[in-house]
């Protein structure tokens, strides 16, 4: 029984390779070569849209990217204005603060301002010298000025200023003595700034032969603006040179101090004298008694 099973599994296997074989011997080089024609399209056809879903994707995926970037731009702007909104609207200065004690705090600044507060410094300078001589003329003095810190009011001799203001032309002219005064409120105290000018005539010294006196002789010497007859200085008198001290007659008489000992100076003579500058005040001229004194150092007093 086995043996016949055998036998008919074996005769069935049989048909089936010579089925195949037939199968082979009906394909030949050609017919591989047509296979391979009729299938080339459809492989050039899937490597096509291989290639263009590639580049769809690409593409695809490059505006994701940039739509993406775009958007993210978009949101740093939004969120840099929203901050500095945020900022400007928390500056101290401008969260309202009030308080009933003082009347001139009105934000979070000032109360600080106030909490932390050191003195104002005030830095005033004018256009002229603060000494002049007698007879000179301030034409549109101009004064400049500044602070250390924001101020609340301010005013030059009771006329307001503008507080933002660090320049003002003072309107009059000035000839005389006078003091200008610059006041100035920070929100806490009243301060104020002066400057003084003054108008002086000189002290006149030297050495001469004249004996001859007037203005013309006086200005001839050394000259310094003065507000007494008080002055130490040295000269040299030469041959028949004697020494000269001039001032106005209005500072008394002088006491003369030299190597020690008082005296060897005579009054010679009062004038009207009149200064380059055309100012004109009675002048008493003082001379030493000696000539030929040489290198020497006068105290006067």
């Amino acid at each position: 029984m086995a043996n016949k099973v055998i036998f008919s599994t074996n005769k069935y296997v049989q048909e089936e390779i010579e089925k195949i074989r037939q199968h082979l011997e009906g394909i030949t080089i050609e017919g591989i070569e047509n296979i391979k024609q009729e299938h080339e399209e459809d492989i050039t056809n899937i490597q096509d849209e291989i290639k263009s879903l590639k580049k769809t994707v690409n593409d695809d995926l490059t505006s994701a990217v940039e739509q993406t970037n775009e958007t993210l731009e978009q949101m740093r702007e939004d969120i840099n204005r929203d901050l500095l909104d945020l900022s400007n609207n928390i500056l101290v200065e401008n969260i309202a603060y009030t308080h009933k004690e003082y009347g001139q705090i009105s934000n979070v600044k000032n109360a600080l301002d106030r909490l932390l507060y050191t003195d104002l410094a005030i830095a005033l300078s004018p256009s002229y010298p603060l000494i002049n001589e007698l007879g000179i003329t301030l034409n549109n003095l101009q004064l400049n000025w500044d602070y250390n810190r924001e101020i609340n009011t301010q005013s030059i001799d009771g006329v307001q200023i503008h507080k933002d203001s660090r320049i003002y032309r003072y309107p009059t002219t000035i000839s005389s003595d006078k003091t200008i005064t610059l006041a100035v409120n920070d929100f806490v105290k009243d301060y104020t700034k002066s400057l003084s000018f003054k108008f002086l005539n000189g002290i006149y010294y030297g050495v001469s032969n004249a004996t001859s006196y007037d203005s013309e002789l006086i200005l001839g010497f050394t000259k310094e603006l003065s507000e007494s007859r008080n002055k130490t200085f040295t000269v040299n008198a030469g041959s028949n040179q004697h020494v000269f001290y001039c001032i106005p007659s209005r500072f008394g008489k002088p006491t003369f101090l030299v190597g020690g000992f008082e005296g060897g100076f005579g009054r010679v003579a009062s004038i009207e004298f009149t200064n380059s500058h055309g100012y004109s005040e009675p002048y008493d001229i003082w001379k030493s008694t000696n000539a030929n004194l040489g290198q020497l150092t006068v105290t006067v007093k």
